[in-house]
């Protein structure tokens, strides 16, 4: 699994038969199943791949910047070109080849339209956006309990004060440092303090 490449929750990557290789910034998102059936087969995803949720593919080659859509059905041998859509729900029989550039639709898949650049541009984009949705996911994966609940402390408290996620946070005064170490730990009892000055907290 290349750099930047998701697998996401449900799916089955199954390499019982051959090599399962999955490129750099690709996404097999949920409940996606990629298996090798032919012995000796072996699948191959290229980079910037999107593969939408429920997608069945078996044995396949999948080239840079193709995507494959939801509940789509790949058999044996299949090849996609660089580039291409595979519509959600199509069947694509054992073997076909569909050239880059194209999209393929319907049961059994046949070839619809050329895309434009426009649209092939835009698969590119959608697999760039899902590859930072799984570098955030693998920061936050590699966070303990404590900094995930600060994170959420501090999203909360961004809410709170009608602040962006980006907005910097107001600097702390040091006097107001020293206040909150010298009442912390007393602050527990419910006369306790509050309000504290220092000279106070050095006589207790």
């Amino acid at each position: 699994v290349g750099e930047l490449s998701g697998v996401y929750y449900g799916a089955v990557v199954r390499g019982d038969k051959g090599p399962v290789k999955i490129g750099r910034n690709t996404n097999v998102q949920d409940n996606v199943t990629i298996v090798n059936s032919v012995s000796g087969s072996g699948s191959t995803i290229g980079d910037d791949v999107v593969i939408a949720p429920g997608a069945h593919l078996d044995s396949v080659t999948i080239e840079d910047g193709a995507m494959i859509g939801m509940g789509a059905r790949l058999g044996a041998g299949v090849k996609v070109g660089k580039d291409a859509f595979v519509d959600a729900g199509s069947v694509v029989p054992e073997g076909t080849e569909i050239p880059a550039g194209q999209l393929w639709t319907g049961s059994p898949a046949r070839h619809l339209r050329d895309l434009s650049v426009d649209e092939m541009a835009y698969l590119r984009t959608q697999a760039l956006s899902y590859g930072q949705v799984s570098s955030r996911h693998a920061d936050q994966h590699a966070k303990t309990l404590e900094e995930l609940d600060y994170d959420n402390y501090l999203r909360d408290w961004r809410e709170w004060n009608y602040m962006g996620p980006e907005d910097p946070l107001p600097k702390v005064a040091p006097e107001m440092v020293e206040y909150y170490t010298l009442t912390r730990a007393q602050s527990m009892a419910v006369d306790q303090g509050i309000f504290r000055t220092k000279e106070y907290n050095d006589d207790v």
